[in-house]
């Protein structure tokens, strides 16, 4: 019995992906806090990197459903993002990414932000395929 034509099954686990920067202060806004609109870069890269990694195709973003910032992530501390595959649709897949803070001198952790991100991957013409 072949098994060419049938589906991959891929776990959450499998696309998991974790990315760890420093926050520098070219990151940074006056108060010595990352800025926003860099946090939510990181989390669209991430978030994208999950969903390729999940359909093997490429993605684009098609709604950032929720981002939430709780805590500041301040210079020198590290800042880690954590994405999960969250549910998988016929041509889209939702993402939860998670962010902590890390103080290098303590390895105090924090969970600054969590944000839900909806993602469509494309085939080769650029249109959305399952």
């Amino acid at each position: 019995m072949s098994h060419a034509n049938s589906p991959i099954i891929r776990t959450p686990s499998y696309s998991r992906t974790t990315m760890t920067e420093l926050v520098l202060p070219n990151h940074a806004n006056v108060q010595g806090n990352i800025l926003g609109g860099r946090v939510m870069h990181l989390i669209d890269l991430v978030g994208a990197m999950t969903a390729a990694r999940h359909s093997r195709l490429q993605v684009v973003t098609a709604t950032v459903d929720s981002l939430v910032f709780l805590h500041p992530v301040k210079v020198g501390d590290l800042i880690l993002l954590e994405a999960n595959l969250t549910r998988s649709f016929h041509t889209s897949m939702e993402v939860i990414v998670q962010v902590h803070s890390e103080a290098l001198h303590t390895g105090e952790r924090v969970q600054t932000s969590t944000s839900f991100l909806t993602f469509v991957a494309l085939d080769s013409k650029g249109k959305p395929c399952s």
